[in-house]
Order: C-alpha cells, then structure tokens, then sequence
C-alpha cells in the first residue's frame, strides 16, 4: 500500500486521539511505564502529549508524510519511517 494513502500533512488532532489518549495515560500510569514505542504514531499527536507528561517516547510510521508532520510537531521525539513489514536493523535515522 502506499504510505500517502493516511494522509498526514499537519499535527492537527485526528478524531481518534481526542477518544485514545486519556485511558492509554492512565494505563501508563497504572503500570508506571516510562517508556514508550508508539507503533502508527500517525502525526506525533500522542507522542507530543506523551513527551509533555515526561515520558519517554519513540514514534514508528509507515507514511513519510506522517513522520514529516511528527517531526515538525515535536522535534525532541525520534520518530522512524517503518512498517510492520519492514526489518527493524535496517532502520536509518
């Protein structure tokens, strides 16, 4: 699949961010976890929340664009353009 297909140009909050992201904080909480891989970060929305709170955040997508978008929004998280399908050794920065 294409990865332009999301559709990530901006780090405006989508729809499902607005629902996710305060029972995924307080399951983090529950578990005092510190650090997270966020698997589909789409636009770096929930890293940035993430990263405010003082967590640890690293931010995997497929789509370049919404990596782009992620970087923009919060430059002091990693974020890396990778799909399920992709080998994980082969990541560059």
């Amino acid at each position: 699949m294409d990865s332009s297909f999301y559709g990530w140009k901006s780090g405006s909050i989508p729809q499902s961010c607005r629902y996710i992201t305060s029972p995924i904080i307080s399951l983090l909480a529950l578990h005092r976890l510190e650090r997270v891989l966020d698997l589909g970060s789409g636009n770096g929305i929930l890293c940035k929340e993430l990263h405010r709170l003082g967590l640890s955040v690293v931010g995997a997508e497929l789509s370049k664009d919404g990596v782009d978008a992620s970087r923009a929004l919060v430059p002091e998280v990693n974020f890396f353009e990778i799909g399920v399908e992709d080998n994980p050794c082969e990541i560059t920065s």
